[in-house]
């Protein structure tokens, strides 16, 4: 809520939402907007759920290792994406965050 009050400042400033008043909505394009809010505030909402249930480093490794399905997806669809060498630097990370466990109290 502290963000908008600034962010639509800036949007005036630098004349952003001229060409948005130009558009013209069709009833699709209205409903995958508002479909895509309801599915962040759900993912939101999923995250503030998790984070009560595990650990803090835990559930940063679960937020690391679920980046393998955006990067498969960004393989199969798009044809912009990262090279041989950037996914298998990914495949690293990810396989070096299967490895985490939570040192024990001394």
């Amino acid at each position: 809520m502290l963000s908008i009050p600034p962010t639509l400042a800036l949007g005036f400033a630098f004349h952003e939402f001229d060409d948005i008043s130009d558009l013209e909505w069709s009833f699709g394009q209205i409903s995958a907007v508002l479909m895509s809010c309801v599915v962040g505030v759900g993912i939101s909402y999923a995250g503030f759920n998790l984070r009560k249930q595990v650990t803090a480093t835990s559930f940063t490794v679960i937020g690391v290792l679920c980046k393998v399905a955006s990067v498969l997806l960004n393989i199969f669809i798009w044809d912009k994406h990262a090279n041989a060498v950037g996914i298998a630097a990914l495949c690293i990370c990810i396989l070096a965050g299967t490895f985490y466990q939570q040192s024990g109290k001394a």
